[in-house]
């Protein structure tokens, strides 16, 4: 997290979280998402749970944590709307039905390197954890290993999935 916020902070584009994924899908690092925010590389951006895109994404079985996204980005004007992004593939598939740009946390960094905001020996060194075998924290499941997997996914944009 706090490599990749410190290269948006540099290029003045900080990671956007909404509310309830700050402090409640990603508490486990809580601690570094505070100091990046505190830095200015991470905004926290809040919605109100009467929204009604929100409420009909729930209904719809949407995650909360998916739900508050996508609702929050459908409601910025379209020429602003950020890239979502989400390791899970039933919210990146509502975010796609909605319209909106979507992928996981590969396509990030497919895009991050895209745009020179990592180098690819640094997202190669953030990603190494994902050699391991199994499953890990937002790994995807069409992941083998890094050089592969950037290879195929830049193969496939805008969505690299």
């Amino acid at each position: 997290m706090q490599l990749l916020a410190g290269s948006c902070r540099n290029n003045g584009n900080p990671i956007l979280l909404t509310e309830y994924i700050a402090r409640h899908e990603l508490n486990s690092i809580q601690t570094e998402i505070t100091a990046c925010e505190n830095q200015g590389s991470v905004t926290v951006v809040g919605l109100s749970a009467a929204n009604p895109t929100y409420k009909s994404l729930l209904k719809r079985g949407v995650h909360k944590g998916g739900a508050e996204a996508i609702a929050w980005i459908l409601a910025q004007s379209s020429d602003l709307r950020p890239l979502f992004v989400s390791a899970d593939r039933g919210a990146i598939r509502a975010a796609k039905n909605q319209k909106l740009s979507a992928t996981d946390v590969m396509g990030l960094i497919v895009e991050a390197i895209a745009a020179k905001v990592l180098s690819i020996d640094q997202a190669r060194s953030a990603l190494d954890v994902w050699n391991d075998p199994g499953p890990g924290v937002g790994k995807p499941p069409d992941y083998e290993d890094f050089d592969e997997t950037l290879v195929r996914r830049r193969n496939h944009p805008p969505d690299y999935l």
